[in-house]
């Protein structure tokens, strides 16, 4: 584990193998450790740097309540990337680091020199786009941040978690998982308000002009299947995946597919050759 120092606050991040190199975005409630298995499959070929986001990991939170937003996220990884001297990297986003990596390529735009989004959170897509899920989308959220201001965050880890995975999967976990997550239920309180804020556009998503693969899992739920589809409907230089048998946590589930995807669309975007004609 490495860290630094960003305007006060102690950012840790992890490195594993070396060569081309792509950056990990993880998922909110999780971290750099989510990326474990795949970057041991792509390790002996690629750099792979996986940064704890802020109020994640051994990443410090935001110090302001309400104020983290995945464009601090990004400017988290953009110093990441220039403590390292890397000049533009492959990026990686899942889920709540998928908003994160939009954030990068619109703030940072030189630093990206390619996109991969495994079913990124971007709700303001579906109000924009007059999706009938926006609401839903929505809704997911308001439960979570409601029951953590009002003392029961297990009720909203059971809404959340049961959203994405299917009813009666809170239920189903150990007590041991259960309180992982409720022991991060401030920090992902503030992850779903950053989301809710997360300012990316239609028009910013059509400006991005390099290599981009959308990847979705076969049991996605509709409000992240709608979501990949407007992405890869925006950015033109995109092809759309499908994970067989995966859910939305597939970097945990299904590491190896995961680095599979990550490895093809690496070599797409180096060579301009498509394994998939996706």
């Amino acid at each position: 584990m490495y860290t630094l120092k960003f305007r006060g606050l102690t950012v840790s991040y992890e490195i594993w193998g070396s060569g081309e190199p792509i950056i990990l975005l993880h998922s909110g409630g999780s971290s750099s450790a989510q990326w474990e298995k795949s970057a041991a499959a792509l390790a002996p070929a690629y750099e792979l740097i996986a940064p704890d986001l802020f109020g994640f990991g051994n990443t410090d939170a935001w110090p302001e309540r309400g104020g983290l937003t995945h464009d601090l996220q990004a400017v988290l990884v953009a110093a990441v990337l220039h403590t390292l001297g890397k000049a533009q990297t492959h990026v990686v986003g899942h889920s709540y680091g998928g908003g994160t990596a939009m954030r990068l390529i619109v703030r940072h735009p030189g630093l990206v020199r390619s996109l991969c989004l495994f079913e990124p959170i971007l709700p303001a897509l579906l109000e924009e786009a007059k999706d009938p899920l926006s609401e839903a989308a929505m809704e997911i959220g308001r439960t979570f941040v409601k029951s953590v201001d009002e003392g029961v965050p297990e009720r909203g880890w059971e809404a959340f978690i049961d959203s994405r995975n299917g009813p009666g999967t809170w239920a189903r976990m150990s007590e041991r998982s259960r309180s992982r997550f409720v022991a991060q239920s401030q920090q992902t309180r503030e992850g779903f308000i950053s989301n809710w804020n997360n300012t990316t556009t239609l028009a910013e998503c059509r400006a991005v002009q390099v290599p981009t693969t959308v990847a979705c899992s076969e049991s996605a739920i509709p409000v992240d299947r709608r979501l990949t589809e407007l992405l890869h409907e925006a950015i033109a230089a995109s092809r759309s995946i499908s994970i067989p048998q995966a859910g939305h946590m597939a970097p945990l589930t299904h590491p190896e597919a995961v680095a599979d995807i990550i490895g093809q669309h690496v070599a797409w975007a180096i060579n301009n050759v498509d394994p998939t004609h996706g």
